[in-house]
Formats: structure tokens, C-alpha cells, sequence
């Protein structure tokens, strides 16, 4: 009897318990992206343009990509960069979507950290955490303010 009212309990607060846990991985992950940001001299974003099922790392999406954008930003890419902070800030912790990749955007900063967008710009791929956006990363940088700014 003890044993059951412990398992009810330890599942029944389990849930809450990942939750927080990805919530706070989730917030660490932003915080260090705004820092990565800050101390960014540049960036480059990498586009590919594919419909068939695919896998590519980082090196191939650099090498396949259709359109590259670099851009230099002084001495703080945060700034310039704000729209994909939010982005990332509304995206929702997430297991990675298993099965072919499907990456469709990259963005890596002068200090080597990268960030990978797949399944149409919507999973967003920061320090091997996954997140889910409601809308596309190719929407919110369809946009030109960043390369302007």
C-alpha cells in the first residue's frame, strides 16, 4: 500500500518536475545566446531550399546552401539579431523530431556557435536542446531589418 501512494506520488509530480527542468534549460539556453550574441562580432546565415527527405550537418548545410548571408555587426550582434532571441524565447521545449532532419536554416556567430532550424524554420536546435516554434524562422527573417540594422 505504501509503495503504491509513493509511485502515485513520484508520478504524479514528475511531469512538473521535467517541465521545470526543460524550462529552465530552455531559459538557460536563451540567456547564453543573448551572451554568445553580445560578444559576436559577425554572423552568417545559411539558407537550403530542398523538398525530398534529407539529413545534413552543419558543414553541409554551409556547403548546399542557396543563399548566404554574412553580416558584421561591431561589437554586438544582439542588437541586430533581437528577432531570432524572440524566436527562440516563444519556441517551446521540445524532444527533437526524430527521422530526417529536414534543416533549413543555420546560423553560426564569429565565436562558432551555431544554431540549426529544420522542419520548415519551426524546430530550432541550440546546445543539442530542441525547441518548437509556432511560426517559421524563414518568416521572422524574411524580413531584411537585421541585415539593415
Amino acid at each position: 500500500m505504501l509503495k503504491r501512494l509513493l509511485l502515485g506520488a513520484v508520478l504524479a509530480v514528475l511531469p512538473a518536475a521535467c517541465s521545470a527542468m526543460s524550462g529552465e534549460v530552455h531559459d538557460r539556453d536563451v540567456v547564453n545566446l543573448i551572451n554568445e550574441l553580445r560578444s559576436a562580432k559577425h554572423f552568417w546565415l545559411y539558407f537550403i531550399t530542398r523538398t525530398e527527405d534529407y539529413s545534413l550537418t552543419s558543414d553541409q548545410i554551409k556547403a548546399q546552401s542557396s543563399i548566404r548571408i554574412y553580416r558584421e555587426c561591431g561589437a554586438n550582434c544582439a542588437n541586430t539579431l533581437d528577432v531570432v532571441v524572440q524566436h527562440l524565447r516563444e519556441a517551446k521545449p521540445i524532444v527533437c523530431i526524430s527521422g530526417p532532419g529536414m534543416e533549413n536554416v543555420l546560423l553560426e556567430l564569429s565565436s562558432g556557435e551555431q544554431v540549426v532550424y529544420s522542419h520548415v524554420g519551426r524546430q530550432v536546435k541550440l546546445n543539442d536542446h530542441c525547441y518548437l516554434s509556432d511560426s517559421s524562422i524563414n518568416k521572422v527573417l524574411d524580413r531584411t531589418d537585421y541585415i539593415f540594422k
